[in-house]
């Protein structure tokens, strides 16, 4: 078995998690690596695409939290290749997202203004479009 770099383990632990079975073996296989390593980011599967929303990364740090990737599944353990998607606002990190009737939500976490570390209550979200791919995002109503 081949040992997976941080970068490579989000794509493997993403289909692992969709694919879990209580009390089965599980292993990884890589199918793809992101643009640079994460942590403190989100993922969600939806419409056919995997969406990688913000994080930590390795090159700009907690500045690299508005990038937004997505890549076609192309079949049960296949990736296409990694795109750049519509960038966040603001870079968030340790978030929360949903996908839901063709939309994707990007929740709270946290961002970096003036020297601290803010507490975020913003909701962002937008519309997948026909290609798959994000389209501009939009500040929704904040959560209370």
């Amino acid at each position: 078995m081949r040992v997976l770099r941080k970068r490579n383990l989000l794509a493997a632990a993403a289909l692992l998690g969709a694919a879990a079975v209580c009390g089965a073996e599980q292993t990884f296989k890589q199918i793809g690596v992101l643009p640079d390593a994460y942590y403190a980011h989100a993922l969600e599967a939806t419409a056919g695409h995997l969406y990688h929303l913000g994080g930590i990364n390795v090159t700009d740090g907690i500045f690299g939290g508005d990038k937004v990737f997505y890549a076609k599944v192309l079949s049960p353990g296949e990736l296409g290749p990694w795109s750049p998607g519509e960038p966040l606002p603001v870079p968030v990190f340790y978030h929360a997202s949903a996908a839901w009737n063709g939309t994707l939500y990007v929740i709270g976490g946290y961002y970096y203004q003036d020297g601290a570390f803010v507490i975020s209550n913003a909701v962002y979200y937008s519309r997948i479009q026909s290609d798959g791919r994000p389209g501009p995002w939009t500040r929704g109503a904040d959560l209370p």
